[in-house]
């Protein structure tokens, strides 16, 4: 048998110093979590601000691109209304070029009597203000539109709605001149359509031929609207050619 031959006292003294080391134990390594918890804590926060650093010079670089892009987007959008309304400015073509297309595919034998030049309405003289006024209201709250626009839609609405027609009068003793000269004008760039309104005999006894051609012309540069059967087809044609 083990005898014990140590006082009561002693084993208590014992029992307390295996008690204090077993808190200090405790103790330590509570204080040793808790600080590789602050420090790396710490670490974490210094590495998020390290890489807040870095994204905050990256968005004031992209809000500064951004402003620029949007400096840019509405310096386009003002060229394109000026480009629009000077392209709409070349409108109606000059008299002078239709003028040269219409009389200078002339032949012999023809004799002009009258050239006559004026606008057609398309639609009805209101339909367009009545549009106009229609629409009005609903861009009350809109933006304010810049000067070229303004000038723009104004030249629509007084424009838009008109065809430009060429009437040529006169006689002839030459037939066959006078469809070559028909013929050339169908050819002319300007022209979309060209007809022969009138075609007869001035007196049984004379084989003087009154005629009256009557030429319809294309839509000036940036002109809206249908487009006419020929400049349509022109237009398909050139998109397959594209393809």
């Amino acid at each position: 048998m083990d005898i014990d031959f140590l006082p009561e006292k002693f084993r208590e003294r014992c029992h307390v110093r295996y008690q204090r080391l077993w808190r200090v134990g405790v103790t330590l390594l509570f204080v040793g979590i808790v600080g590789g918890s602050a420090s790396l804590q710490r670490w974490l926060r210094q590495d998020a601000q390290r890489q807040l650093d870095g994204l905050a010079s990256t968005h004031v670089t992209a809000l500064k691109i951004n402003r620029q892009l949007a400096s840019l987007y509405d310096r386009i959008d003002r060229e394109k209304r000026q480009a629009a309304l000077l392209t709409y400015l070349r409108h109606p073509w000059p008299t002078t070029q239709l003028l040269n297309q219409a009389l200078s595919p002339l032949e012999r034998g023809l004799t002009i009597g009258s050239l006559r030049l004026y606008a057609q309405h398309t639609a009805p003289p209101g339909a367009q203000q009545r549009g106009a006024t229609a629409v009005a209201p609903q861009n009350k709250n809109s933006e304010r539109r810049s000067g070229a626009e303004q000038d723009l839609k104004t030249l629509r609405a007084r424009y838009d709605g008109r065809r430009y027609v060429v009437e040529i009068s006169g006689v002839t003793r030459d037939l066959d001149a006078f469809h070559r000269y028909v013929g050339k004008l169908a050819l002319m760039p300007l022209f979309e359509h060209v007809e022969i309104a009138r075609l007869e005999t001035a007196s049984p006894s004379d084989r003087q031929v009154e005629f009256l051609i009557r030429i319809e012309i294309l839509p000036g540069p940036g002109q809206t609207g249908n487009l006419p059967p020929r400049q349509a087809r022109l237009r398909e044609e050139q998109a397959r050619w594209q393809r």
